[in-house]
């Protein structure tokens, strides 16, 4: 029961982390080294950093519709950054597209992407412990601080795996 607990509070923290890094990078005015124009030119032309940094330039000018689809298509080009933020986006509407960018964020050399997967995992319904248990090993792997903190929750669940397959 503790290491629920644990995977919704981590979740909920991946939430708001999520709406946090929106208002930092409003408020901070990230700078780009090149102009609107040459951004607009070098992702038209497939460059999947540039669909990026656009992007994220439209949120700066609070274009929604804008932003989100140069983020889409920079996550469709699997750039983990942008699957990552994407993900994100998608968690509120569609859980299956939170999973596929946010696996594909993690396949792709994220680095945050497998924890925030091993507490998705944990807090759904039925609790997929044997997904959870993966994404939190990469985690581990990766020296994810989250999943640093948390190593006791790992051998919980590792304890809970043991009990299911004994049952089985």
């Amino acid at each position: 029961k503790a290491h629920e607990d644990q995977a919704r509070h981590d979740y909920a923290q991946f939430h708001l982390a999520a709406n946090d890094t929106e208002l930092s990078v409003m408020r901070s005015g990230i700078t780009f080294k090149e102009t609107p124009e040459e951004l607009e030119t070098l992702a038209q032309n497939g460059n999947r950093y540039a669909m990026y940094q656009l992007s994220l330039l439209k949120r700066q000018e609070s274009d929604t519709e804008a932003e989100l689809h140069w983020l889409k298509l920079a996550a469709d080009q699997n750039y983990h950054p942008a699957m990552l933020d994407y993900s994100r986006v998608c968690l509120s509407q569609n859980s299956e597209l939170t999973l596929q960018y946010l696996e594909g964020a993690a396949r792709n050399g994220n680095s945050e992407a497998p924890w925030l997967l091993a507490c998705y995992y944990g807090v759904q319904e039925d609790i997929d412990y044997f997904r959870q248990v993966y994404w939190f090993r990469v985690a581990l792997e990766w020296n994810d601080p989250g999943a640093l903190e948390n190593r006791n929750s790992y051998n919980n669940l590792l304890r809970i795996i043991a009990c299911l397959l004994a049952e089985s």
